[in-house]
């Protein structure tokens, strides 16, 4: 989880939300993509957080909607990036920029995905635990009646 997160959402995430906060990116996005992106990056970190302390179900809620959020903001960013390289020509080594852009935001659904196997696996354990208890209580030796 920790390595989608901080190859796409720490480091470029950082870097574009820093690049949205400077006017480094022209023209400049809406603000609600700076916000979408930092919540996303500070909602999947919790999530990650939660996934150390074996909190699943609250970590798998949190990864979701941190990618959702994210991914939100950098569609809006790619979709821009790819409305420019259709209408105006650009010099060769731009042409791949949104796919670029793509590879640089999309691993992060790694980390929602990693969450869901993880809660997955938890939820299976609990079920097998919880079969196990149950035929324990039903073979248990019960006191005669009689006595």
């Amino acid at each position: 989880m920790i390595v989608p997160f901080a190859y796409s959402g720490f480091f470029y995430g950082g870097v574009t939300i820093v690049g949205i906060m400077g006017k480094y990116i022209e023209p400049v996005p809406p603000k609600w993509v700076l916000w979408a992106m930092a919540a996303g990056v500070v909602v999947m970190f919790a999530g990650i957080l939660f996934a150390f302390f074996k909190k699943y179900i609250v970590s798998f809620i949190l990864s979701l909607g941190g990618m959702i959020s994210f991914l939100k903001a950098g569609g809006y960013l790619i979709k821009r990036i790819q409305d420019k390289l259709s209408n105006s020509a650009v010099d060769q080594s731009l042409q791949n920029m949104d796919k670029e852009y793509m590879w640089r935001f999309y691993p992060i659904i790694g980390v929602a995905v990693i969450s869901a196997t993880l809660l997955i696996c938890t939820i299976i354990r609990k079920l097998i635990e919880r079969k196990r208890l149950q035929r324990e209580r039903d073979n248990a030796p019960v006191e005669s009646i009689i006595n």
